[in-house]
């Protein structure tokens, strides 16, 4: 949805990424700016948004993380964006390399189209009535604080970034995510 002509919005909480940045505004809606070739800013493009002067301000566009939603918290890593929604959902949008969105497929990037966004968002599974607290980006990897106090890491394992021994990435293969995710903690 275009914010152009609504009231100016506060911003609760900003994350940045190697090349974009995201806000949380008072409204509980996100908007992204700067490269998003991997469909990381979440309008259902690859665009860069900042470059040009009429896409800032009132006419930046909100990431598109489901119908009806509210984000609770935002993310940003390497060409990624995570969404905390109202429903403690996860969602999250661009660079799908070594699995770093939790999609379980294979280094597909999402959010470049617009049946990717929307109400045709995948949901990043986390586990049985697992709720995300709290969702950090790394460079290729995230990590999840979850209602039980637990952690669980997906993306790439370099240096065993992600507390799961013998493996080298974990989110890219169907089967991967939910219950069978390991915690880390």
């Amino acid at each position: 949805k275009d914010i152009t002509g609504e009231k100016p919005r506060h911003i609760k909480s900003l994350s940045v990424g190697n090349h974009h940045a995201c806000a949380l505004l008072d409204n509980h809606k996100v908007v992204c700016w700067g490269y998003g070739g991997n469909g990381q800013l979440g309008i259902g493009n690859n665009k860069n948004i900042g470059d040009d002067g009429d896409e800032m301000g009132p006419n930046l566009v909100y990431f598109k993380a489901g119908m009806n939603y509210t984000a609770l918290a935002v993310t940003c890593g390497h060409s990624i964006t995570c969404v905390v929604r109202s429903d403690w959902s996860l969602v999250c949008l661009g660079k799908n390399w070594f699995g770093a969105l939790g999609a379980e497929k294979p280094n597909r990037n999402l959010g470049r189209y617009p049946d990717e966004v929307g109400k045709y968002i995948s949901v990043t599974r986390l586990g049985p009535f697992r709720k995300p607290l709290m969702i950090h980006s790394g460079s290729n990897f995230q990590c999840a604080l979850l209602d039980n106090g637990s952690v669980k890491c997906w993306g790439l394992n370099n240096k065993g970034v992600l507390g799961i021994p013998g493996v080298r990435f974990i989110g890219r293969f169907p089967g991967s995510m939910g219950g069978s995710l390991p915690e880390v903690m």
